[in-house]
């Protein structure tokens, strides 16, 4: 590594080590004026959002005491005209949004509600919703485009109703539709409406809206009813009568109207129940829906005439009383492309949404970042008593209105509030990290990168090189050059040390350096292959060649010969004259040995030079043997021992050249090869062995 390289790594370490203290501090003060301009300019951005969300929420609600739903989306679209920034949204007291966009098509619909939307007949599919078209006509043309159908209704029977839940029901929808179009003074339409009703649902015979002296005010007389039977039920509070009026063949159903806060716009009597709906029920006709199909002409006749009447959403209040009434389940509206009208059940939405609808308080949550931020404020519609003349007062919420407004310019003045404190402490710690540069130039960086230089060349192998500023008696830095020369001198000799011995010597002086002296090892009992190789003729050659050619051939083969040695995974345990001996352990050491001699006798061809006519033989022998150290104290030498050795010397001596002889114990060991051959030779007569020693001549497949 290169001083220069050194010295800048120093100096970042150093940096780096510097960098963070000097940053806290100077954070710690720019924080103080930046947090605050900052939190200033936040709190003036959220109060101006509130001012003027204030103002947009007034002028909603102004509009709608007026009672035209179409009136209000105009005015919701005219303010995001006129104040382009703001996006405004409606939601009713479920969490429904009002007067917004459409919703987006959905981009594939279940194929019984396309059928349906398409024009098709009522339909019940396979788990047992009905889907009912609301069928268009020219009274639909002015809010809804010419279709097959304007909307479809989904639903799903609850069980069957005996004769008191039905009456019960019917009486119950009525009485909402009813309700629903008189409190927003559609009185005109009501006798219209319960016309509908009969013309629709066949099984209302009659239906007539009685006040509360008994005269008829809607709809037509009902048989069976009288003064006296309306004064007797009035009596009853706003309980509910069905009475039999047989032989009229019919059920008189009757449900008091009891005064509201919303019936005080209308009718300013104390009177509390202010009339009585009747109605007169056929049979039902003896088949399994007729029911539901009594339900869904109600329910659908109620739909028709609230949106003729220009309520609009007011459908959703008039579905959540077709929803208490428990005959249905999993109600649904979809409009004429499909889309999600109204869904049974609450409606999941933003969670500050969640918050207003259950809170006086206005909420204001930010958004985003820099260009993209804005604030949404979110407000609550109180349901107060004007509102309760179409909103009912079940609730004391009635729904809210949000409104998000872009914040992006005052997002960009906190963020240059934020760059100028960046800009600040960049130059300060710019200034600090110069003076600490040349400071530690001259005190620490070259004399520690001199010293790293050298380090950096002795780890890739280079050990002619030495600290020049190193004194064992100078300052700490000379002191570390010092220790820094010794390790290099130590390193040489090691080096050199270990190309005279094997690796398994040096492993063993290695721990014996760190643990007891040598001469307190024992030798180690080890299963193992041993492996002879000697060069054949070859005194015959050394006496007819220059000592000097002799040395180069030797190297030639004996360094070929250890490179296949080590490639099989074995070490050279010594060289004897021209003669290897290698030792091969732990897995398939019998394999690696065998496969080992035979290349060995390849790659000395490989290196054989032109009149150098030697060849060598290879010796192979298996066993238990052991490994230790063997000699004087102050001259040992690690190596191995056992009858297997001798064996495998006695084996190479009796190889002819190119030729590998293993024994029996070699060929066992081998059986599973499926890279090797064996041909068995005539057994030999060894020194120390009584009987002729089994033998093998391998090769390769």
């Amino acid at each position: 590594m290169h001083v220069q390289a050194v010295t800048g790594r120093m100096i970042v370490k150093v940096s780096l080590a510097v960098a963070p203290v000097v940053s806290f501090v100077l954070l710690a003060l720019a924080w103080r004026e930046g947090g605050a301009e900052t939190a200033a300019l936040k709190r003036e951005t959220e109060l101006s959002a509130r001012q003027l969300a204030s103002l947009i929420i007034g002028s909603i609600e102004h509009a709608m005491l007026q009672g035209d739903g179409i009136a209000v989306k105009e005015l919701v679209a005219r303010i995001k005209d006129r104040v382009p920034p703001a996006e405004i949204r409606v939601f009713d007291r479920r969490g429904a949004e009002v007067f917004g966009e459409p919703a987006a098509l959905p981009h594939e619909l279940p194929a019984t509600l396309a059928a349906v939307l398409a024009g098709g007949a009522r339909t019940t599919t396979p788990d047992g919703q009905v889907l009912r078209p609301l069928d268009w006509d020219a009274r639909c043309a002015p809010c809804h485009a010419r279709s097959p159908v304007r909307g479809v209704i989904g639903l799903k029977p609850s069980g069957p109703l005996d004769s008191a839940g039905r009456e019960d029901v019917l009486g119950r929808l009525v009485s909402a539709g009813f309700v629903q179009m008189m409190t927003a003074r559609r009185q005109k339409m009501l006798d219209a409406y319960l016309t509908e009703l009969t013309a629709q649902a066949p099984t209302l015979k009659k239906i007539g809206v009685y006040d509360h002296d008994g005269a008829l005010a809607f709809g037509t007389a009902v048989p069976g009813v009288d003064r006296e039977l309306l004064r007797r039920l009035l009596a009853r509070g706003s309980v509910p009568l069905s009475l039999a009026t047989r032989p009229n063949g019919a059920t008189l159903r009757l449900v008091p109207l009891p005064r509201e806060e919303r019936c005080a716009a209308c009718h300013h009597d104390h009177a509390p129940v202010r009339g009585v709906l009747a109605i007169s029920l056929r049979d039902l006709p003896n088949t399994a829906d007729a029911a539901t199909k009594e339900i869904e002409s109600v329910i659908d006749a109620s739909i028709r005439m609230i949106m003729l009447s220009g309520l609009g959403r007011m459908i959703t209040t008039f579905l959540d009383e077709v929803e208490v009434t428990g005959a249905v389940g999993d109600l649904r509206l979809w409009d004429a492309a499909g889309r999600d009208y109204y869904l049974a059940g609450a409606r999941a939405g933003p969670s500050y949404l969640r918050e207003a609808l259950g809170s006086t308080v206005p909420i204001a949550v930010f958004s985003g970042a820099d260009r993209q931020e804005r604030v949404v404020v979110a407000r609550s519609l109180g349901n107060r008593a004007e509102c309760a003349v179409c909103h009912g007062e079940a609730s004391p919420v009635r729904g809210a209105v949000t409104v998000s407004l872009s914040t992006a310019a005052a997002a960009e003045a906190r963020a240059a509030a934020r760059a100028r404190t960046g800009s600040f402490i960049a130059v300060a710690l710019a200034a600090i990290l110069a003076a600490l540069y040349f400071v530690l130039q001259s005190l620490v960086i070259r004399p520690i990168a001199a010293i790293g230089d050298v380090a950096e060349q002795v780890g890739q192998g280079k050990l002619d090189v030495l600290v020049t500023r190193a004194r064992p008696t100078g300052d700490e830095v000379m002191r570390l050059g010092s220790r820094i020369n010794d390790m290099i001198h130590g390193l040489r000799t090691k080096l050199i040390l270990e190309r005279f011995v094997s690796k398994g010597a040096a492993l063993v002086a290695k721990g014996a350096a760190g643990s007891a002296a040598l001469e307190q090892m024992a030798g180690e009992r080890r299963r193992a292959v041993i492996l002879f190789s000697d060069i054949r003729s070859f005194t015959a050659y050394a006496e007819t060649v220059p000592p000097e050619r002799v040395v180069d051939l030797l190297n030639r083969f004996l360094q070929a010969q250890s490179d296949v040695v080590e490639k099989y995974g074995g070490d050279v345990d010594k060289f004897v004259g021209d003669e290897v001996m290698a030792v091969f352990v732990a897995e398939q050491a019998a394999e690696r040995a065998v496969l080992a001699a035979i290349e060995m006798i390849e790659a000395v061809d490989g290196v054989r030079q032109p009149g150098e006519d030697l060849q060598i033989g290879v010796g192979v022998s298996s066993g238990d043997v052991i490994f230790g150290p063997i000699g004087a104290q102050r001259r040992m030498d690690f190596t191995v021992v056992g009858d297997v050795v001798n064996t495998g010397a006695r084996l190479c001596a009796a190889a002819a050249g190119r030729q590998v002889i293993v024994a029996a114990s070699v060929r066992v060991a081998c059986a599973d090869s499926t890279v090797l051959d064996f041909t068995s030779l005539a057994p030999l007569s060894l020194k120390g062995k009584r009987e002729p020693f089994p033998v093998f001549r391998a090769t390769r497949r």
